[in-house]
């Protein structure tokens, strides 16, 4: 998968997470993994820990000769969009970046 955040080696993957129902639901895009959990602090500890615990897996799956391919989450494309625009349009208007946006990078394996 090719992404504009990919800058050599490196993945930006993007985060989001939100409320539902008194929980807090923390999604990865690019990989189409979530996490629930009671925080947006604990969602979002636990959804880096999944994406180190995935991408680590990947890699190691690839070094044993095995195809990888990242699946992103339905109606990938439009999230995306969205996710960039909020966050240059906050970026724009504030210094610190939303508690239930983030980025998380990662060193792929060169293809």
């Amino acid at each position: 998968m090719k992404t504009p955040l990919r800058g050599g080696n490196k993945l930006y993957l993007r985060c989001v997470i939100s409320e539902t129902g008194g929980r807090y639901i923390g999604t990865c895009l690019e990989l189409s993994v979530s996490v629930r959990s009671n925080s947006v602090e604990e969602c979002k500890d636990e959804l880096v820990s999944l994406i180190n615990d995935y991408t680590e897996t990947a890699r190691e799956c690839q070094s044993e000769g095995e195809k990888v391919k990242f699946t992103p989450v339905r109606h990938y494309w439009a999230k995306r969009i969205l996710f960039d625009l909020r966050l240059a349009l906050l970026s724009s208007t504030s210094t610190k970046q939303p508690p239930n946006m983030f980025t998380k990078e990662v060193v792929v394996p060169a293809t």
